[in-house]
Parts: structure tokens; C-alpha cells; sequence
């Protein structure tokens, strides 16, 4: 059996490359104030808030927009209401100009058949007065 063997190899160094602009910022930076719990506390009880003020500002653009369909609602139901009364209402009309029309034409038929009827009641005296008239005179 074989045991591992290692190899050290010596690289020639490079110069490195120099240090990025945004690298040398950041360290000359170190006037910086550092961050404190406090200011992590802040920054959380402040987008705790926020959040709240989203929320609240939500809820109340629901509850315009509840009224707002409650209004539509409303007016739709109304306007059912008027459609369904102007139907009966035009219903109404036309069947009662249905009954006068009915009582037209009865009342002309009734008055047809009186003025058949004296017609027929002369015709038949006016032939039983001839019928008569002759038999008086053979």
C-alpha cells in the first residue's frame, strides 16, 4: 500500500492589484457614527409604525370602498324596484285597455244585435201583416 505523498510549491508573488475605489472610501470612512442598539430599536419602532399607518390607511380605503358598493348596491336595487313598477304599471294599462276595448266591441256587438233583432221583430209583424191582408181578402 501506498501512503499519500504531498508536493510544496512555491509561487512567485504578484503584485496585487490596487484597492478599489469604493474599498478606500469605506476605510477612510471610519468617522462614521457606529450603529447602537438604540438606533435599531428606532429604526424598528418606526417601520412598526409605518406598517400600522399602511394598515390603518388600508382598512379605511375597505371600508370606503364598502360604502361605496353598499351605495351601488342600493341604487341597483332601486332602479329594479322603478323597472319592476314601470312593468307593472304598463301591464296594468294595457290590460285595463284591454277591458275597455272588450267593452267596446260587447257594446257594439250589443248594439248590433238590438238593432238585428227590432229589424228581424219588424220584419217578421210587417210579414205576419201581409199574411193577414191576404187572408182577408180570400
Amino acid at each position: 500500500m501506498q501512503s499519500p505523498c504531498a508536493f510544496e510549491v512555491q509561487l512567485p508573488r504578484r503584485e496585487l492589484a490596487p484597492t478599489p475605489a469604493i474599498k478606500q472610501r469605506l476605510e477612510q470612512s471610519g468617522s462614521r457614527r457606529t450603529i447602537t442598539m438604540d438606533d435599531i430599536n428606532t429604526k424598528l419602532s418606526k417601520a412598526a409604525k409605518n406598517r400600522e399607518l399602511a394598515l390603518a390607511k388600508q382598512i379605511s380605503d375597505v371600508k370606503e370602498n364598502l360604502d361605496k358598493i353598499g351605495l351601488v348596491r342600493e341604487r341597483r336595487n332601486s332602479e329594479e324596484r322603478m323597472t319592476a313598477s314601470r312593468i307593472s304599471d304598463r301591464i296594468a294599462a294595457a290590460e285595463e285597455k284591454r277591458q275597455v276595448q272588450i267593452s267596446s266591441i260587447q257594446d257594439h256587438a250589443r248594439h248590433h244585435n238590438q238593432r238585428v233583432s227590432t229589424r228581424v221583430a219588424i220584419h217578421t209583424t210587417e210579414l205576419t201583416e201581409e199574411a193577414l191582408a191576404k187572408q182577408k181578402l180570400i
